[in-house]
């Protein structure tokens, strides 16, 4: 009976702490009394981890400080569409992790949340969220590139400074987010940033923010400029400020852009009252070498009448 009693107190500070045990989760209500924040999880989990939505008959809302810190030999994450924070250092230190899948119901990505993260090869970042941390993504030598989605209205202070990988980094928005220094230090020098054609606010130099060294504007014709001085490394001023800083790719023609093409007047030899129209049809692989055979070769007989007469050709529809 004393055993018993001494199990059932146990249970009850535990409850008082705030804390509560599910398998290998460890969770606390939040003060909203209808929701759970996951608090912790053993750093000795290995392999792919699938995040429950519910503990103790409560939704899953929030993965809380520190929940998966040092959880070296996790290989992926997929969280739940129930959580709609990740807190800060979640995910800290998870060398091992290769890919987390963020469920569009996240709205903020805390500081530290997945830093050092730096076998995480890629990572997509829903429309839903609105502010990324302070180093969020600090030295995630893994990723190659990131798109910050329209949702986004601040990015914190070294968000993903260390990226030494990002091949290119796409801004959505058409206007530019708040970015904190030093956001995008110490990427690769063939990092390319890329912004909506016509969008505002990514003029504004951010004292190193974006050092990337070739800035561009996307457009039909893209806009390009190369960074050849460390002005342009600390900003991207230079793209829109001084057109002479860049050029367009005015020489290239979408071939769906191919419709109308116009040979203009061709003159015709009349012989009688007839005129002959002859037409080659010719076929390329690489629109470079063109050949035709003997079948390709139309003739048309033009009855032709005193005075005037005009004649056209078109493509049926």
């Amino acid at each position: 009976m004393l055993r018993l009693l001494t199990v059932f107190l146990s249970i009850a500070l535990l409850g008082n702490a705030g804390a509560a045990v599910s398998g290998l989760y460890i969770y606390t209500v939040n003060p909203d009394g209808a929701s759970v924040t996951i608090t912790d999880y053993p750093e000795t989990a290995t392999g792919a981890l699938v995040i429950v939505d519910t503990l103790g008959g409560y939704p899953v809302t929030s993965i809380g400080d520190f929940a998966f810190f040092g959880c070296s030999s996790l290989t992926s994450v997929i969280i739940p569409n129930s959580v709609t924070t990740i807190g800060n250092s979640a995910f800290f230190f998870c060398i091992g992790l290769t890919s987390i899948i963020i469920p569009d119901s996240v709205t903020s990505i805390g500081s530290n949340a997945f830093r050092d993260c730096s076998s995480l090869t890629s990572v997509t970042i829903p429309n839903s969220v609105t502010s990324i941390g302070s180093s969020a993504f600090d030295n995630c030598t893994g990723l190659t590139s990131i798109t910050i989605p329209n949702s986004v209205t601040s990015i914190g202070i070294n968000a993903f400074y260390g990226c030494t990988n990002f091949g290119s980094i796409r801004f959505q928005s058409m206007a530019a987010p708040t970015i904190g220094s030093g956001a995008f230090n110490q990427i690769s020098s063939a990092a390319i940033i890329q912004y909506p054609y016509g969008a505002t606010g990514y003029e504004t130099s951010y004292d190193g923010v974006l050092s990337g060294p070739v800035i561009t504007a996307d457009d039909l014709n893209t806009a390009v400029a190369s960074a050849a001085t460390q002005g342009q490394q600390d900003g991207i001023n230079l793209v829109l400020a001084d057109p002479a800083s860049y050029s367009l790719y005015t020489s290239v023609t979408a071939e769906e852009e191919l419709i109308d093409l116009r040979t203009g007047s061709t003159m015709l030899n009349i012989n009688g009252l007839n005129a002959v129209l002859q037409l080659q049809i010719q076929r390329s692989d690489d629109l470079s070498t063109w050949s035709s055979t003997p079948d390709d070769l139309i003739t048309v007989e033009l009855p032709m009448q005193q005075g005037k007469g005009f004649y056209r050709f078109a493509m049926p529809q």
